[in-house]
């Protein structure tokens, strides 16, 4: 499995690598519209891909872990309706960024990244205080 792979602390180990790729990936997209050019356009677009595919590939297999056989199916489909739903923050930047300016929209969205880092850690604490190895 990917998690194991990444660092064998489980799924929440994984999701906090891709989050914190996402975060970084946000942090690049805003130097990017603040600095404009292909360089810095590029390498924000492989870090997006990179943490967004972390996070896609750890969630499905959190799905995995933890669906009941005979609903597989449905919670697979649910968790790619909600993974897609984020679709539309690029759209929700872009309705912000005329009061607020790309790079803060970006940087708004790279806090709510670390906010959602910061609630895996805690819950993965807690799961780990509550049973522990």
């Amino acid at each position: 499995m990917l998690h194991t792979v990444l660092d064998g602390h489980g799924p929440a180990g994984a999701a906090a690598v891709g989050l914190a790729v996402v975060a970084i990936e946000c942090l690049g997209a805003a130097f990017a519209t603040a600095r404009p050019g292909m360089l810095s356009a590029a390498a924000a677009a492989l870090l997006l891909g990179a943490g967004y595919g972390l996070c896609l590939v750890v969630g499905l297999e959190e799905v995995q872990r933890l669906a009941d056989p005979d609903e597989l199916g449905a919670v697979v489909a649910l968790f790619y309706s909600l993974a897609y739903a984020g679709l539309v923050v690029p759209y929700l930047v872009a309705l912000a960024a005329p009061s607020t300016g790309n790079a803060n929209a970006l940087l708004g969205v790279a806090g709510a990244v670390v906010l959602t880092l910061v609630g895996v850690l805690v819950g993965e604490r807690r799961r780990a205080l509550r049973n522990p190895a």
